[in-house]
């Protein structure tokens, strides 16, 4: 008798896993390039903080106080948001966030890199240092 469980699985196909034979190499679908750019980005990865470093941000005038307020609901209690003045370029701005937790900075890293604001693409990175010269909030 065949019983629930048994036979053929009501699991979508893209929910299942194969075992591979462990003497079997591996594909690899990415280009030789797309490798060599996941290699990068990978290596590119700082070691988590508490301190998350948001780049690529367009200026504005409340962009400080709705980004704090934004990571605080989201993410977790932040000690302290301040605008990096030496990091920051004229037409890109530079936040530094310091989380009370760095688990809530890993959280907030793994949402806000790659996402757009205003039509730009952020990227995010972990700091050891929070930055001196600073505005904040």
């Amino acid at each position: 008798p065949t019983g629930r469980g048994r036979g053929i699985s009501n699991m979508p196909a893209w929910l299942t896993t194969k075992k591979s034979d462990s003497s079997s190499p591996q594909k690899n679908h990415l280009t030789p390039k797309e490798t060599a750019q996941t290699e990068q980005q990978q290596n590119d990865i700082k070691p988590p903080s508490n301190i998350l470093l948001i780049k690529n941000l367009a200026p504005g005038p409340q962009l400080l106080t709705e980004t704090r307020s934004e990571c605080e609901t989201k993410y977790g209690n932040l000690e302290d948001c301040v605008i990096d003045h030496e990091a920051s370029a004229s037409d890109a701005v530079v936040i530094a966030l310091k989380f009370k937790n760095k688990n809530h900075a890993v959280k907030a890293f793994l949402d806000l890199r790659g996402r757009f604001f205003a039509g730009r693409q952020i990227s995010a990175e972990f700091s050891q240092q929070f930055p001196c010269q600073a505005t904040s909030v």
